[in-house]
């Protein structure tokens, strides 16, 4: 806003100016006088309105007002020239500075360029010593990698040779186990035929005595009411041990050295039962008529076999 005023009154300073120096023209110097002194009012720097007024006064008389209006005209004046000069000298100072200004910023900008150059450069400079590192590192384990699958390969081609070899081997133990299982079921199947054999021997030669005839003669009381069955005595009892002690010694001999808790009627009880003599025949030759007692009996032995 006041710049705006400033300009205004400029604009109506010279205008009043204008007329009054045409009133000075025309002799008016009254109107003069008032026009010039009006546009001092709105601009008191305008230094041809004292100009105007000195000559208005020179050809008045008034010489004094001239000297005046001059003297103040040259004032305005030398402050304009002044003005117009410091403003010229601030101009380029104002210049000068900028372009100072602008210098240092240039020099500034150069220096950030620089830097950034420069920062670019490390930069780059790191990044290709990583990349070049991180080639060399992918290098070194693709060659470490090709010796482990060289050495995989090599353990691995050992390792065939060697399960080809056990296979082999294998092969040919199989073979020979083979052989040994077909010679050992012959065996087993010779063993399980000479026990049979021999164990049909021995209840072939207890068939052949007068003891077994008595024992099967009991066993014949098989429908008989077990009030009225004959039981053995007592002396054909120990004649029953002696004969079937003899007959079947190496029968008894094993289960004597591993049970030793078993009695002679425990031995006795077993080999009968290996002939094949009955359970009922069995219990009679004890001096029992039922089989109650000898069911006991059994349940004791199972008992002093599993100790």
């Amino acid at each position: 806003m006041p710049i705006k005023f400033c300009k205004k009154n400029k604009i109506f300073s010279g205008y009043f100016y204008n007329i009054g120096d045409l009133y000075i023209g025309l002799g008016q110097y009254d109107s003069a006088r008032y026009y010039l002194e009006k546009s001092l009012l709105f601009s008191p720097s305008l230094s041809m309105s004292y100009w105007s007024l000195a000559v208005m006064e020179a050809k008045l008389g008034n010489f004094k007002s001239a000297y005046h209006y001059l003297d103040t005209f040259v004032m305005v004046q030398d402050s304009l020239d002044a003005s117009e000069r410091l403003s010229e000298v601030q101009h380029i100072v104002y210049k000068n500075q900028t372009a100072l200004e602008v210098k240092d910023e240039q020099i500034k900008f150069r220096k950030v360029i620089g830097r950034i150059v420069f920062s670019a450069i490390i930069i780059c400079f790191v990044v290709a010593l990583i990349y070049q590192r991180w080639i060399n590192k992918k290098n070194n384990q693709q060659a470490l990698y090709r010796q482990a699958l060289q050495y995989a390969d090599e353990k691995q081609n050992v390792m065939q040779q060697r399960i080809e070899e056990n296979e082999s081997a294998l092969a040919l133990l199989q073979d020979r186990e083979n052989q040994n299982l077909d010679e050992i079921a012959q065996k087993e199947q010779l063993i399980t035929q000479l026990k049979k054999e021999k164990l049909a021997l021995r209840t072939w030669l207890f068939q052949q005595t007068s003891i077994y005839k008595k024992v099967m003669s009991l066993s014949d009381q098989q429908q008989v009411n077990k009030k009225i069955r004959k039981v053995m005595a007592a002396a054909e009892l120990d004649k029953l041990k002696k004969t079937t002690f003899e007959i079947y010694a190496d029968y008894i001999s094993p289960l004597q050295a591993q049970y030793s808790q078993l009695t002679e009627d425990d031995l006795l009880v077993l080999c009968l039962q290996e002939a094949g003599i009955s359970p009922l025949a069995i219990s009679l030759c004890f001096g029992h008529t039922d089989t109650v007692a000898l069911n006991q009996r059994k349940s004791r032995l199972k008992k002093k076999m599993s100790e």
